[in-house]
């Protein structure tokens, strides 16, 4: 059973999940750090975690603010993909 939750806080479960992205979006880390931990703490930004027998298997950032609503990141594990 996978479990859905939120978190207003960073988890390193994420960073280690988004740190090998850094060849598509080569300012990640400086991003993470300065924007989207800043986002979190104010309340702009929410994470989406999706666990799985305790393991992490898909998890969402989002930015809610007055000005944007919109998806920053989604992962979802490869050994989940294709469930129905």
């Amino acid at each position: 059973m996978i479990f859905i939750n939120e978190h207003i806080v960073p988890d390193p479960r994420i960073w280690n999940n988004i740190i090998h992205l850094n060849n598509y979006y080569p300012e990640i880390a400086k991003w993470y750090r300065e924007k989207y931990i800043p986002s979190l703490k104010n309340g702009d930004g929410k994470l989406l975690m999706a666990i799985d027998d305790g393991k992490l298997v898909g998890f969402a950032m989002l930015k809610k603010s007055q000005d944007e609503n919109k998806i920053r990141c989604l992962r979802v594990d490869k050994s989940i993909r294709t469930q129905v």
